[in-house]
């Protein structure tokens, strides 16, 4: 089920990230503000995920095994549904240096959320961004 209504939160969103430690953050995080989340340790799993559910969003480690971040959102821009295609996609990564949020955006993300991420203040970025561009899409 898609959750609309960023108001009460009520978001499903999945993380996709090979350490266990961060996606136990992730989940308690989401959790805690009142959203579901889906957790997959490979962009594999991830894919599979976005096949048998809808999210708003999807919060993305660029660094990971065998299929990267940056592979899985060419798969997913690229893929022949259409809400896949147009999900909102979060990298979070390292990459802090002058022009890796471009670099990023071009790929295909969305929006970037650098390392270490502030546990105090991730969801309300989350959702600000997740607020601003259903705003655009309206």
């Amino acid at each position: 089920m898609l959750h609309n209504s960023p108001d009460n939160h009520n978001m499903h969103i999945l993380c996709v990230d090979n350490d266990p430690d961060t996606l136990r953050i992730y989940q308690y995080i989401i959790h805690y503000n009142n959203s579901s989340v889906v957790i997959a340790n490979t962009g594999e799993e991830a894919l599979s995920a976005l096949e048998r559910e809808d999210f708003n969003l999807v919060l993305l480690d660029v660094q990971m095994p065998r299929l990267s971040g940056n592979e899985l959102v060419a798969r997913i821009r690229n893929h022949k549904n259409p809400k896949l295609r147009n999900l909102l996609l979060i990298a979070v990564t390292a990459y802090a240096m002058l022009g890796d949020r471009e670099t990023l955006l071009t790929l295909g993300y969305d929006y970037y959320i650098s390392k270490p991420v502030d546990v105090r203040t991730i969801f309300q970025t989350i959702l600000s961004f997740y607020r601003h561009k259903m705003g655009e899409r309206v």
